[in-house]
């Protein structure tokens, strides 16, 4: 309901996307027979936007453009990506992570109003002023630092992601999909706030992790 996501409906979908995604999803099984039950489904989002990703326990979604822009194996590397999420319940963690902000946000209302409150007393209102304007900027560096530890976990989800293709027997199919990526999505460097909160590593790094582990490069990584 939230991300727009709907069950494979018309003939092309089910016939292009269904012998797919039971290729790789067998593939899962036979290496970890706990994914197969709650049984994981396939889905389509209606966006031009080339993106996939996994929803909840048991849905893996792909966007209308990941399947008219990816070929089958690069959708099959892909997909294998997402069931690697549900299967190190990294959307679980997700969602906690979802709860806890609510949570916290509530709380900063809470106190926020109180502040504002209390700014109506003549005699309060030097200290709240000052109180206040602390408890921003702990706030601030709270939530900067949350956003930062949560993007090293998420990036390092990315990862393992990648690798679980690769375990899947769909590597070199995973790098062509980075390419694919690296190639409609170059944007700049960015800052270094950018940086430490990002949810994925670059596109380039990913490639080069795992041609790395294909044997296609040496590692270099250790010169910088």
């Amino acid at each position: 309901m939230f991300n727009n996501v709907r069950r494979l409906e018309t003939s092309q979908e089910k016939e292009k996307l269904r012998p797919i995604f039971n290729e790789v999803y067998n593939k899962a099984k036979e290496a970890d027979p706990e994914l197969a039950s709650p049984r994981i489904e396939i889905c389509i989002v209606d966006s031009i936007a080339v993106n996939a990703y996994a929803l909840g326990t048991k849905t893996v979604a792909v966007t209308k453009g990941a399947l008219d822009t990816f070929s089958e194996d690069e959708l099959k590397a892909v997909i294998a990506h997402e069931i690697s999420h549900l299967k190190n319940f990294d959307t679980i963690a997700k969602s906690y992570v979802l709860v806890g902000n609510g949570i916290i946000t509530f709380n900063i209302i809470i106190v926020k109003l109180a502040y504002w409150l209390m700014k109506k007393i003549p005699s309060l209102r030097p200290f709240v002023e000052i109180t206040d304007k602390v408890f921003d900027g702990f706030v601030f560096v709270l939530l900067l630092l949350s956003n930062i530890v949560l993007a090293i976990d998420s990036r390092y989800s990315e990862r393992k992601a990648d690798y679980y293709a690769v375990e899947l027997g769909y590597g070199e199919d995973m790098v062509k999909a980075l390419y694919v990526l690296e190639s409609i999505s170059l944007r700049g460097i960015g800052g270094i706030i950018e940086k430490l909160t990002a949810s994925h590593p670059r596109v380039t790094s990913r490639i080069e992790a795992l041609e790395i582990a294909l044997g296609v490069q040496e590692d270099e990584r250790d010169r910088w």
